[in-house]
């Protein structure tokens, strides 16, 4: 079955998201970008997650002597990790920034 017929899980890394928006929202050290930047890929870990489940769900699922659909399976798996490898090069600078500036703010006396 190709990727593009599993599930995105969209609704779930959406709520995840907004969730993190905001509760992020009342970080006084984050700026606006910040907190998109944080909540955006606290999202899509999420959502990324769920697909790789449903996939190694679905690998266990498979008979073992079924080599095609385990392949199918494993490049699936692959492809999700490619994705996670390249998005994550991606938001990392904005996503180390907001991080460093959480850590300066934890060390500021108030």
């Amino acid at each position: 079955m190709p990727i593009e017929s599993y599930p995105r899980f969209q609704e779930n890394g959406a709520a995840v998201a907004r969730l993190v928006r905001e509760h992020v929202a009342k970080a006084p050290d984050l700026t606006d970008e910040h907190r998109e930047v944080a909540s955006e890929y606290l999202g899509e870990l999420t959502q990324k997650a769920l697909e790789i489940q449903y996939v190694v769900n679905q690998c266990l699922a498979t008979d073992p002597s079924d080599g095609a659909e385990l392949a199918e399976l494993l490049s699936t798996a692959e492809i999700l990790a490619t994705h996670i490898s390249a998005w994550r090069d991606n938001v990392e600078a904005p996503l180390l920034e907001a991080i460093d500036r959480l850590r300066e703010g934890a060390r500021v006396p108030a």
